[in-house]
């Protein structure tokens, strides 16, 4: 019985820790600086508010620091993110970074379940997620950061 609350009381301190300061982002995007230039470059209408609310979300979902946020390009690929925080691979249990992720992109921005499913793709960016989003709301981004393919 005391293992088994021992157990649980580090659990709980173990949540209550990353609920209020959150995990370093990986090393390979928590060492670059700041890439809030290159979501102006690739959305010059869209106001640095509407950027850096759609990366709280995104690192909220990751379970990240909030001054990590804009360590995020618009071209980082979604999935090598998620996969980064569990060795490069896809784990077989998670904290539901993904599901959280949607969670607020639905709350923030008005969008459903069903639009994110429908949209979404293996090895999609962070910036054609936000195109699409963007779009969604009849909000189009600048031409610049149209996907190929």
């Amino acid at each position: 019985m005391n293992e088994y609350l021992l157990f649980l009381a580090s659990v709980v301190v173990f949540v209550i820790y990353f609920y209020f300061w959150g995990m370093k982002a990986p090393k390979p995007y928590r060492n670059r600086s700041c890439m809030g230039k290159e979501w102006k470059t690739d959305f010059p209408q869209i106001s640095k508010n509407k950027i850096r609310l759609y990366l709280e979300c995104f690192i909220d979902g990751m379970a990240f620091e909030n001054s990590e946020k804009l360590k995020f390009r618009p071209d980082d690929k979604i999935i090598d993110v998620y996969r980064s925080i569990y060795g490069g691979v896809t784990p077989y249990g998670d904290a539901m970074e993904l599901e959280t992720f949607s969670m607020n992109i639905e709350q923030y921005f008005n969008v459903s379940q069903q639009f994110l499913m429908d949209t979404w793709r293996e090895n999609m960016t962070l910036g054609e997620l936000f195109k699409a989003i963007l779009a969604q709301q009849n909000h189009p981004a600048d031409a610049r950061f149209a996907h190929d393919g």
